[in-house]
């Protein structure tokens, strides 16, 4: 599965809270991950 696919299946998954802890624990997994490429990118700066 591509990550768009997976993206969309994440906010399917948030918005219609079938699954509260997966989405929630994705959700954590996602800001984690946008936090680590904002760092390695600001100190390529």
């Amino acid at each position: 599965m591509s990550k768009a696919g997976s993206y969309v299946a994440v906010a399917k998954d948030v918005l219609s809270f079938s699954r509260p802890i997966p989405a929630l624990h994705a959700i954590i997994g996602a800001l984690g991950w946008f936090g680590m490429f904002a760092v390695c990118l600001w100190s390529t700066l």
